[in-house]
Parts: C-alpha cells; sequence; structure tokens
C-alpha cells in the first residue's frame, strides 16, 4: 500500500500471483514475507548497477559491491563465485551487447498506472530505447523457450509505458 492508501500491484509479482497466490497474498497483502534474496537476486542486482553506471557515464566502484554484499552475507554462500560469476557476464555483456545496440534514452526508471480509482500499477524499467522498446535485463541461466515468466511481467510493463505516453511497440529480453 502507498502512503495515499493505494494498493500497488507490481509486474514483477504477476508470475508469482498466478503460480501461487496464497505465497503472493501472504506476500503482498499480509506483509509476511521472509525472502531476504539469494545469490541470483544478488547477482541480478549487481549486474543491473553495472549497466546502469555504464549508460551514466560512471565507475562501478567495487567498495560499493563488496559492501552490497556483505549486506547479503546471510543468503550468499561464495562471494568469490559471485563475483566471478558476474564478472563472466558482464564481460559477455560488454562484448555481445554493449557495442552493438542502440544507447537507451533511459534506464532503471519508475513508471506507474491507476487504471482503477485505489489500484496502482508500478515497476521499474530496466532500459528504454527510443520511445518505442522497452529492454529487460536478466542474469538467468534459463534458455530463450523458458524465459515465459518474464513475458507477462513485460506486457504489463508495456501497458503501463503506454499509459503514460511512451509507444512501446517491442519489448527485448536481454
Amino acid at each position: 500500500m502507498t502512503e495515499d492508501n493505494k494498493f500497488v500491484l507490481r509486474p514483477s509479482s504477476l508470475t508469482e500471483l498466478s503460480d501461487n497466490p496464497f505465497l503472493w497474498y501472504k506476500k503482498h497483502i499480509l506483509n509476511q514475507s521472509a525472502f531476504n534474496g539469494n545469490h541470483n537476486t544478488v547477482l541480478g542486482t549487481l549486474l543491473h548497477a553495472r549497466i546502469e553506471n555504464i549508460y551514466n557515464g560512471l565507475e562501478t566502484n567495487q567498495d560499493d559491491e563488496f559492501a552490497y554484499l556483505e549486506l547479503h552475507k546471510e543468503v550468499i554462500t561464495d562471494s568469490w563465485l559471485l563475483l566471478a560469476e558476474l564478472d563472466d557476464l558482464w564481460n559477455a555483456w560488454l562484448e555481445d551487447y554493449y557495442p552493438h545496440n542502440p544507447r537507451p534514452t533511459q534506464t532503471e526508471f519508475n513508471i506507474s498506472f491507476e487504471p482503477i480509482d485505489g489500484i496502482l500499477f508500478q515497476g521499474t524499467v530496466d532500459a528504454l530505447i527510443g520511445n518505442d522498446t522497452i529492454v529487460d535485463w536478466k542474469s538467468t541461466t534459463k534458455t530463450k523457450s523458458s524465459i515465459g515468466d518474464y513475458w507477462m511481467q513485460l506486457y504489463m510493463y508495456a501497458i503501463i509505458a503506454r499509459a503514460n505516453g511512451y509507444n512501446i511497440n517491442k519489448i527485448r529480453v536481454v
């Protein structure tokens, strides 16, 4: 709920709602979530930060990364392994994606839409290219055919973005 008592529905939680409504209810209605992250969520957050930094002309600060790892040490079994995976993903992104694709017009920005009084769809878009393409960065081992869970999330981002004046006609998972 927001400060003005609007219920917030995030596109990233829609698959969870569909797969396990009771768990979703406990987490998002009763605020009884016990999930504090895991190896993959920490890895994804660090990768997103590096991508955002490069597009904003900032250097990645390793001290900040180590501090983030320290904050999440209870869910990480091997920090050095995580950092090695991060470097592998980062190098692949730098070689395979970055030089061959257009620079986003916006990165990591919040959007929201209230289609019904009191119900707010809200989320963070990883990147927007031009005014028509939403990009979602994924640090996953899933294959292209098994990332179906993300499509509902991305379609919701597209609907919210269109409600905010963006002319979204493409969605990319990278």
